[in-house]
C-alpha cells in the first residue's frame, strides 16, 4: 500500500497542468479551419444572405463573392471545401467561372454545384461539361437540401 501511495503523489499532476493550458491554444487556432468552407458565388442580395445565414449556422465556414473579381480574389486567398455557383452574374457568367475554377490545378478539384434558376438541358450539360459536381434549380429546392447536398459532397 505504501508503494501505491507513493506511486500517486500529487504534485506530479501540477506539472501535467501546462498540457491543458497549451491545448485551448490549438484548439482555438483550428476552430476555423476545422469548419468545412463553402464559397457561394452569388448576386442576388436576398438569396445571398439566406444562403449564408443557413449555411453558417449548420456549422460551415462561408463567404459569399458577387461576381467573378471577388470570387477569384477569395479563391487566391483560400481553398474552399466546396463552390455553390449562380450561373447568371454582372460580367462575367457561372459557365466561364466553373472554366476558370476546374482549368486551374490549384483549384480544379474542388467540387462545383451549379445554384441557377436556369434550368434548360442544354446549360445542364454545359455545366456537367465543364466540370460541375452538380446542378440544382433554385426554384426546386429548399435550403435544407441545398445544405444536405453540400454535406453529401464534402
Amino acid at each position: 500500500m505504501e508503494e501505491t501511495a507513493t506511486t500517486t503523489p500529487e504534485p506530479v499532476n501540477p506539472v501535467a497542468n501546462p498540457a491543458p493550458v497549451a491545448s485551448p491554444a490549438p484548439e482555438t487556432a483550428a476552430t476555423p479551419e476545422n469548419k468545412p468552407f463553402v464559397l457561394v458565388i452569388e448576386d442576388d442580395k436576398f438569396l445571398k444572405e439566406l444562403l449564408v445565414k443557413k449555411i453558417a449556422k449548420e456549422g460551415f465556414d462561408v463567404q459569399n463573392a458577387v461576381d467573378a473579381q471577388s470570387a477569384f480574389i477569395v479563391l487566391e486567398d483560400r481553398k474552399p471545401n466546396i463552390i455553390l455557383c449562380d450561373l447568371i452574374l454582372p460580367g462575367v457568367d457561372g459557365f466561364e467561372i466553373l472554366h476558370r475554377i476546374k482549368s486551374n490545378p490549384k483549384t480544379a478539384d474542388i467540387p462545383v454545384v451549379i445554384l441557377s434558376n436556369l434550368g434548360q438541358a442544354e446549360d445542364l450539360e454545359k455545366a456537367k461539361s465543364l466540370g460541375a459536381t452538380d446542378f440544382m434549380i433554385k426554384a426546386n429546392f429548399t435550403l435544407d437540401e441545398i445544405v444536405a447536398k453540400v454535406r453529401s459532397l464534402i
